[in-house]
């Protein structure tokens, strides 16, 4: 959403005008307000992500010609980092939601092999039964050229009873911990845009740039899989497809399934996908038919986000709105011609 978008670009403070001589009092405000977040109590995962959130600020360059930290408020940032990182270190092999977030550092090449395999492994223990943690292990063996890894992690997804994202989960975590800063302690910081909180597009900035599977490692190979990995690769597209997460799963699910699966499968995938962006159009039209307005149902709208899912909070909000939750028979989906 647009708003989440230009929020967040104000709230990084570092889009743009990264040579400017002196860093401007708005993009010191925007570093204090995750500062003191990053105070707030919180889980490992959030730890992680407002450490590595800190490290991009620390990332980059000083001196005249650039962003120009305060030598004292870089000093801060460091100590928060160290202890934000070290913090959630000691958790990591015991939280899956973490796990599943930094699947990522071994996809960069910045740990051993032998570790990246352990956390695999471990998370596969912890959240075997979750056909998102599934995507996520099918993607990192991917990366890894882990064939074996791929085919487990596939058969293991095949057979998962849930599919609960570590995105919504992290996104929840985060939306807890902004939430918890009080409004008065960063006042340089606007408490919402466009009739939405500040915490919640704080909280889905930092969830979507750090905590969304990498779905091309998953649709990519599956596209190209045969027999038994294809067979797990529908079964898993399946569950995305129609399960109430996000936009994205859904429509990774539909895609696969659209190109791959039985005539029954390419049926219900044209039909979801048709009501995934009916909704979609929807909302959006709703959320920004009066700029600055909080539309009804939007207070409690991620609330319903991170409890049922991205599908489930667009209906709610349709309904407080007394819009259609399903498209008219002769509704035409965006980038289509012809018959829906």
């Amino acid at each position: 959403m647009k708003a989440w978008i230009a929020f967040g670009l104000l709230l990084m403070g570092f889009a743009g005008n990264a040579r400017a001589a002196e860093i401007s009092p708005e993009k010191i405000a925007s570093v204090e307000y995750y500062l003191a977040a990053a105070a707030q109590p919180g889980t490992p995962a959030s730890d992680w992500v407002l450490a590595h959130t800190v490290e991009i600020f620390l990332s980059y360059p000083d001196e005249t010609e650039t962003t120009g930290l305060p030598p004292e408020l870089k000093l801060r940032l460091a100590a928060e980092r160290d202890r934000l990182l070290a913090s959630a270190n000691r958790a990591l092999m015991d939280d899956p939601v973490q796990l599943s977030v930094r699947l990522n550092e071994c996809a960069k090449g910045s740990h051993e092999e032998s570790e990246c395999r352990a956390r695999r492994v471990r998370l596969a223990e912890l959240d075997g039964d979750n056909a998102a943690t599934a995507v996520a292990l099918m993607g990192a063996a991917w990366i890894a050229q882990d064939s074996a890894g791929f085919l487990e992690a596939a058969a293991r997804g095949a057979k998962a009873s849930r599919h609960e994202p570590a995105f919504l989960l992290a996104f929840g975590q985060l939306r807890e911990r902004f939430a918890a800063v009080p409004d008065v302690a960063v006042p340089g910081v606007p408490l919402g845009i466009e009739g939405m909180e500040r915490a919640d597009m704080a909280a889905m900035n930092l969830a979507a740039a750090s905590a969304l599977s990498a779905h091309q490692n998953f649709s990519q190979p599956c596209r190209e899989a045969e027999g038994e990995l294809l067979d797990h690769c529908l079964a898993i597209a399946r569950m995305l497809m129609r399960s109430e997460s996000t936009f994205i799963d859904v429509a990774i699910g539909a895609s696969l399934l659209s190109s791959h699966g039985t005539v029954q499968d390419q049926a219900e995938a044209s039909k979801r996908g048709r009501e995934s962006y009916w909704l979609m159009t929807q909302v959006s039209e709703v959320q920004f038919a009066v700029i600055g307005a909080r539309v009804p149902g939007q207070d409690v709208f991620f609330d319903d986000y991170v409890r049922n899912g991205e599908f489930a909070a667009q209906r709610a909000l349709l309904r407080a709105n007394q819009r259609p939750v399903l498209p008219p028979e002769d509704w035409v989906s965006p980038g289509r011609s012809g018959a829906p």
